[in-house]
């Protein structure tokens, strides 16, 4: 029952997240397509690639909060895939907000997806819910239970 609410709690955190990014990743990729499309001739060089950049910036954060939803559902419903998934979401999405950090950009989000991505990971990798999701490990080797 403990593992059931867990597992609802936090698949509910990755949806949440999961549309956050997908709206934020989406205005991010509109605002750099505006720069793009409104660009005054002649401007330099970095001008016209920040445009670019937000563009697949945006993107891909639209991508990983896509993601993110589609681990949430998965999650909610303790699909053996979605175990998998998630920590591979997980890790990739702590990466790049590592990465954001560094490069001090938007330093408040991406201290709460540091967070939100570091409390995902760290309940997928308890004993409990690795076994739940048949990934127990047995004398080292991942092990299917289901």
């Amino acid at each position: 029952m403990l593992l059931r609410f867990g597992a609802i709690a936090i698949a509910a955190l990755a949806i949440v997240s999961g549309l956050a990014g997908i709206l934020i990743g989406g205005l991010v990729a509109v605002t750099g397509t505006a720069l793009d499309v409104f660009a005054r001739p002649g401007q330099d060089f970095l001008e016209i690639t920040g445009g670019y950049v937000l563009i697949v910036a945006g993107l891909t954060v639209t991508l990983i909060g896509l993601l993110q939803v589609i681990f949430g559902v998965g999650l909610w419903r303790l699909s053996g895939w979605a175990w998998i998934a998630g920590v591979i979401i997980q890790t990739f999405t702590l990466i790049t907000a590592t990465l954001g950090l560094c490069a001090g950009a938007a330093i408040p989000a991406s201290l709460l997806t540091i967070a939100i991505s570091g409390s995902i990971l760290a309940f997928l990798l308890t004993p409990h819910v690795r076994k739940a999701f048949g990934q127990a490990r047995v004398n080292g080797s991942t092990r299917e239970t289901l």
